[in-house]
């Protein structure tokens, strides 16, 4: 299965002009920031989200993450968590 690297931003959403649209939006941004700011001298990287995301939200990260740092396994931890809202929303 391949999964989106860049999803065009919504209107509403924040973005910034690039040369594919304005974006990025909602998909491939998570693992970003850690990629690049997370201390590599951290072995016991815990990643978390809500356990409805596991397949393929979370499985595309570490894909990502790992291509993009060379280090496997990027996280040594996950914690998915449930989510409920009284009116059925996520």
């Amino acid at each position: 299965m391949d999964f989106v690297l860049w999803k065009g931003a919504r209107v509403g959403e924040p973005s910034w002009e690039s040369p594919w649209g304005p974006g990025p939006g909602p998909v491939g941004t998570s693992n970003v920031p850690l990629c690049l700011d997370l201390p590599r001298s951290n072995p016991g990287h815990t990643w978390r989200g809500p356990k409805d995301l596991i397949f393929p939200h979370h499985e595309n990260e570490i894909a990502q993450s790992e291509a993009s740092t060379g280090e496997a396994p990027f996280s040594r931890y996950w914690v998915h968590n449930g989510c409920y809202n009284s009116a059925k929303i996520r």
